[in-house]
């Protein structure tokens, strides 16, 4: 689990040169297959059909997508934005308690 955490905020650092859509979107991605390998345990490396996959790597960069502009939205109104980190932990961490 620190190892996930450790992984997003580096994510979040890393990535904070692209635009606002792209960097939540990268981070969202890069926690949710981190998360999967380092949370499901033995689980993960089954062999999965490339639907699911993909379907996963889609609705993982939608959410990104949806955190970007929800942040966006937020930030109009409080002049404080956010990272993607926190959101993408939330995210990868749901994700993989759902799926056991």
């Amino acid at each position: 689990m620190l190892i996930l955490i450790a992984i997003a905020f580096i994510a979040q650092k890393v990535f904070s040169t692209l635009p606002g859509h792209a960097w939540f979107v990268s981070v969202f991605l890069t926690v949710d297959i981190a998360g999967k390998f380092l949370l499901a345990g033995k689980d993960a490396l089954l062999p999965s059909y490339l639907e699911d996959m993909l379907l996963g790597l889609l609705l993982c960069a939608g959410l990104g997508a949806l955190a970007w502009y929800l942040d966006a939205q937020i930030s109009i109104y409080t002049g404080k934005g956010g990272g993607p980190a926190v959101p993408a932990l939330v995210f990868a961490i749901l994700d993989v308690i759902i799926r056991r």
